[in-house]
């Protein structure tokens, strides 16, 4: 086998890999005879299938597979040796002249490299770390929300659906496909007021023991992971099922707002709190404060060294072309005007690049990611979003092992768990080797900066949002 690594400007790698029969006959002729022993024909025994039957029928099948497998273990092995960190798979670029009967078969790839990043966190990089003052004010509304959070859950019988209530009862398919039974579903959960497309007002002013018809799939925008733990069925088997359904309303689980107390004290803080009267309490809710402050201040501080590493980073010109081919559709470009496609690809880099600083700016500095982080940062994302839709913590029960289950199971909640782990823990090496200077601000200030970031967040997810649309259109 030869192979070859050319760099080109911008940022391209040119890799070339002649495979030749012999460095795939004897795997080839493993898996040949393997299938003949495994293979059933008719009229033969099973393992005594002749070869040259299954030379005639699976040879160039298997072929093709022995040899992409030998070339897969020769790329992994070049990026290794080669040191190729690379923007996604390789571009072959010469698949209309490639012949699987030539002896060597030839494979030119072109593969989009990151650009170097060797930028010290020292001295040099100097940052402030912001923390603020907590008012009365504040602690006020660490009240409410903390009542919001613990609020008292009742079953009311005899009254109707509000909003936030939690509803149980038995979820029954209206019109199945045919010759298919209707799904049942027993002793589920929904929450009305996390349906989407409005779905949700149809069981307003319903009691229980009524009988609300509802479109799941609407209610969920078609979203796999969620009508899958609606309807306790695989993701692939759950999207299918786009029509109407029944819920029998069995239970309704509703909270209360509650009285500051011992029993209140208690349900907040454990048992074992010493908390018995509203000056302890406030206390309380001042460290509570002081401590989802320095989780933002980690936040600013955080967004900070990411912009002084994109600063010092510059804007390296990346291998456009090969870029474009690997992470979009020709035929999805084609229905964009030109300045579409250049927002597209502008998008990209800027995305590509940022990971790129995290990631070659942690492994400089021997900083990984373990999977129990991610796990347990999906996890509390799970009960922190569960908690903003108001549901007290002991109501949450298997609702909310559904909902943190299918966030473990999303992919790209994963890939960006990954991510948010990873440049905390940058940040928080940072401090230990940059110059930070500690500065207090007044709250109004200390918010403002806060939610500079919460908004240039929303305004990326939105545009993400508008191009996935965008291309949903196209490809309709």
């Amino acid at each position: 086998m030869n192979s070859s690594v050319k760099r080109e400007e911008p940022l391209r790698a040119v890799i070339t890999i002649e495979i030749t029969s012999d460095d795939y006959k004897d795997e080839y002729k493993t898996r040949r005879n393997k299938l003949a022993r495994d293979a059933k024909f008719p009229g033969f025994r099973p393992g005594k299938v002749p070869t040259s039957l299954i030379e005639k029928r699976f040879g160039a099948a298997l072929k093709t597979e022995v040899v992409n497998d030998t070339l897969n273990k020769e790329l992994m092995r070049l990026a290794d040796e080669e040191k190729l960190h690379l923007f996604g798979q390789p571009l072959l670029i010469n698949e209309k002249e490639l012949s699987f009967d030539a002896d060597p078969i030839t494979f030119i790839f072109h593969a989009a490299l990151r650009p170097e990043v060797n930028i010290p966190l020292d001295k040099s990089i100097e940052l402030p770390y912001y923390t603020s003052t907590i008012s009365e004010a504040s602690i006020d509304r660490e009240d409410q929300r903390l009542r919001d959070r613990n609020r008292n859950q009742i079953n009311p019988e005899s009254v109707s659906v509000e909003a936030k209530d939690m509803l149980i009862g038995k979820l029954t398919e209206v019109e199945p496909e045919e010759g298919q039974e209707p799904v049942v579903v027993e002793k589920t959960y929904l929450m009305p007021s996390m349906m989407k497309n409005k779905a949700g007002e149809a069981f307003e002013g319903k009691k229980v023991g009524d009988i609300v018809r509802y479109n799941p799939f609407n209610a969920a925008e078609g979203n796999e992971q969620e009508l899958a733990s609606t309807l306790r069925l695989d993701k692939e088997k759950a999207v299918n099922h786009k029509g109407d359904f029944d819920f029998t309303i069995e239970e309704i689980s509703r909270s209360i707002a509650p009285e500051l107390g011992g029993e209140y004290y208690k349900k907040c803080f454990g048992e074992s709190t010493d908390i018995k009267e509203e000056t302890s309490y406030r206390n309380k809710l001042k460290e509570l404060i002081e401590e989802s402050q320095k989780e933002r201040a980690n936040t600013i501080f955080e967004n900070q060294l990411q912009e002084v590493l994109k600063e010092r980073l510059g804007n390296p010109e990346l291998d456009k072309e090969t870029l474009m081919k690997v992470f979009f559709k020709e035929e999805e470009l084609e229905k964009l005007s030109k300045d579409e496609v250049e927002k597209r690809y502008n998008n990209l880099t800027k995305a590509l690049l940022h990971t790129t600083l995290i990631d070659e700016t942690a492994r400089n500095n021997d900083i990984k990611v373990e999977q129990e982080e991610i796990s347990k940062y999906i996890a509390d994302m799970t009960w922190r979003q569960l908690l903003q839709y108001g549901i007290p913590p002991e109501m949450i029960g298997q609702f909310g092992q559904d909902f943190l289950k299918r966030n473990l199971e999303n992919e790209e909640m994963i890939y960006n768990a990954h991510y948010s782990v990873l440049s905390r823990k940058l940040a928080e090496a940072a401090k230990e080797r940059i110059s930070v200077k500690e500065e207090s601000l007044s709250e109004e200030d200390f918010e403002a900066k806060f939610n500079e970031i919460l908004a240039a967040q929303a305004a990326e997810e939105e545009e993400q949002k508008t191009q996935e649309e965008q291309t949903e259109k196209t490809d309709n």
